[in-house]
């Protein structure tokens, strides 16, 4: 229950500058997409160690060890908070979707709010807000 008001939270924090998903993809900004993906990709090299990326699986309250697949193209958002996602591995072999908020800090961008395994709910989420 927490974790749902957690994700609803940033959303409504989020929402009005991001805006709906695939909406304002034109509107983005050569450079604004391309500091944003520096952004993101500062963030995974940053907290990369031997390629494994550590996160927490708010479920069970225990480390997941993930490695990158690829960082999605697609920016969603406009203003000042943008909603990007990546595809990682776990040691299973599942594919893990992990979203990213990134907003405005300073002279850049930075995440500001991660979402670990819970594109459904996060889509859920966004559509009810939509």
């Amino acid at each position: 229950m927490q974790n749902r008001r957690t994700i609803l939270l940033w959303l409504a924090l989020a929402w009005g500058a991001i805006g709906a998903p695939g909406k304002n993809a034109e509107a983005l900004e050569a450079n604004t997409e391309v500091a944003l993906h520096a952004a993101l990709k500062r963030h995974l090299d940053l907290r990369q160690t031997d390629g494994q990326y550590h996160v927490k699986n708010t479920k069970t309250s225990s480390w997941m060890i993930l490695r990158l697949k690829r960082v999605r193209p697609e920016v969603y958002g406009k203003g000042s908070a943008f909603l990007m996602s990546a595809d990682f591995v776990d040691r299973q072999g599942k594919t893990v979707v992990v979203d990213f908020i990134l907003a405005k800090k300073r002279a850049g961008y930075s995440v500001v709010k991660r979402f670990v395994g819970e594109r459904a709910q996060l889509l859920r989420a966004l559509r009810s807000t939509s």
